[in-house]
């Protein structure tokens, strides 16, 4: 008490502050709480994108990768892999149909084609950009560029390619 008082310290304003205090500590530590307790987003399952959360593959599909980039087209098209990694198989599939689609026999290049069909059109296909959003995109090019024939063949290709992807089944 004589601390406090040559202090000038009042202890009610204290004893006041201090729990005024543990009320906004305790408000704060409830937000933290609920901000950490929200749901989670279900896991990633598409490959490409599962790629940034499912961690690192293992040494053993990491030797087996190395192996593959290896071979050529053809080879990696005959090659049977046995992966860890529930992701990797899919994920080979994938490289070998973007960079090698002469690779892929008729059922596989229709699953490709489906894929990226989905990809393009399904809403929660985690394109870019999807197939109505590209087109509405186009048809807003073309107004602009409407003068410049250069630019309008190639928009005229962008357009063609898309009804291409989605009419392709073979």
């Amino acid at each position: 008490p004589e601390s406090a008082a040559r202090w000038c310290i009042d202890p009610a304003a204290v004893a006041e502050r201090a729990a005024r205090t543990l009320i906004v500590a305790d408000e704060i530590r409830e937000r933290v709480q609920a901000v950490h307790q929200a749901p989670r987003r279900p896991a990633e399952t598409d490959p490409d994108l599962a790629i940034y959360s499912g961690g690192f593959f293992s040494d053993a599909d990491r030797r087996t990768l190395e192996r593959m980039r290896a071979l050529s087209p053809d080879e990696l098209a005959r090659e049977v892999c046995r992966f860890q990694d529930a992701r990797l198989p899919e994920m080979l599939f994938r490289y070998r149909a973007r960079n090698w689609p002469e690779t892929l026999s008729v059922a596989e290049r229709a699953a490709w084609n489906a894929a990226r069909r989905a990809r393009l059109t399904d809403p929660s296909g985690c394109a870019s950009i999807a197939i109505e959003a590209y087109r509405q995109r186009l048809t807003e090019l073309s107004s602009d560029c409407a003068g410049d024939p250069a630019k309008m063949r190639i928009l005229g290709d962008l357009a063609h390619w898309a009804d291409t992807l989605l009419n392709t089944d073979v």
